[in-house]
């Protein structure tokens, strides 16, 4: 998990942080996917990780640092790239239809 000034507050209390490498990034199983692989495949360790972060206490914390970055690689905050993609999309979604943007 990379360590910038707004994760540190919260990822020092990560679940995953006894799994850190010493310069602050997860093992592969946190972040692997290489760009042949379909978005539909299961990345080895995936399920490790996603076990990881529901045990987590600054899971939506991670989450929410997560989101509005879509570079970023991995699990974070229980998701996946294409998990918080679409989480991504949902959000605009609802945030238009509480604008009242939609069905006028």
């Amino acid at each position: 998990m990379p360590k910038s000034a707004a994760a540190q507050d919260w990822a020092d209390d990560a679940a995953c942080k006894p799994h850190r490498i010493p310069d602050g990034m997860s093992p592969d199983w946190f972040a692997v996917r290489d760009k042949w692989s379909r978005m539909s495949e299961k990345v080895p360790g995936e399920d490790d990780a996603k076990a990881i972060c529901r045990t987590c206490p600054v899971r939506n914390e991670c989450l929410e640092f997560a989101l509005p970055q879509p570079v970023l690689e991995g699990t974070w905050g229980g998701l996946t790239e294409s998990q918080r993609r679409a989480e991504r999309r949902k959000r605009r979604r609802i945030d238009i239809a509480e604008r009242g943007i939609i069905g006028k």
